[in-house]
């Protein structure tokens, strides 16, 4: 398959074996290979980084190189298109993720993401890599995820009840030590309500408003 097909763009609706929790490193290249290891075989998307900066990792990383793998999934919901979600906030319309080699990615595994689980047979919380942040000539100017708007992304769509049992697990929300203390004393959703951000509905599912 070519690297030509690879995109980020027009997608239509757990795979990590990296003790990276969070880095920064250069997009040196992306490539792709079938794997049919199990059947059917599936195309994987390759990143590949170089000048590695470890933030956050399960066990010491002493490498100067990670490699991220995703099938490559033109769903709506899956491991490839919440990494290309996230990427497509950071660039021009007009690009796409070949627009972004030898730029620094800011890249995070963060949790809550609902996904099909097929031996579930309902949509269960993964985590998922974001690019929570983008270095480099042609990059729009962005800033570590907001604590905020992850913890109503999550919300949206579920009960109260729920929500907690994702918002702190949640990477991103943890490192705000002010939210999580106003989620803690029920502060939090009051306050998004009052100030017209989001809506609980009958049947005490929380929704966020449109601006």
């Amino acid at each position: 398959m070519s690297e030509e097909l690879v995109s980020i763009r027009g997608l239509i609706e757990g795979y990590q074996r990296s003790p990276l929790r969070e880095f920064k490193g250069k997009l040196e290249r992306f490539t792709t290979e079938l794997v049919d290891r199990f059947p059917p075989a599936r195309t994987y998307v390759n990143l590949n980084y170089n000048d590695i900066e470890v933030i956050e990792s399960v066990e010491p990383y002493p490498f100067p190189i990670a490699q991220l793998s995703f099938p490559l999934n033109k769903r709506k919901v899956s491991q490839w298109t919440v990494y290309a979600d996230s990427l497509a906030k950071l660039i021009p319309e007009n690009q796409d993720i070949r627009n972004t080699v030898n730029m620094i990615h800011h890249m995070k595994l963060t949790s809550g993401h609902m996904m099909w689980n097929r031996d579930e047979g309902k949509a269960t919380a993964r985590e998922a890599w974001e690019v929570i942040g983008l270095a480099g000539e042609g990059a729009i100017q962005s800033s570590p995820m907001d604590a905020v708007a992850r913890a109503l992304e999550l919300l949206d769509g579920k009960a109260e009840e729920e929500w907690n049992q994702l918002v702190f697990q949640n990477a991103v929300v943890k490192g705000d030590a002010k939210l999580i203390d106003n989620i803690l004393h029920r502060v939090f959703l009051p306050e998004m309500e009052s100030t017209g951000k989001i809506s609980k509905d009958t049947n005490g599912i929380w929704h966020i408003l449109t601006p």
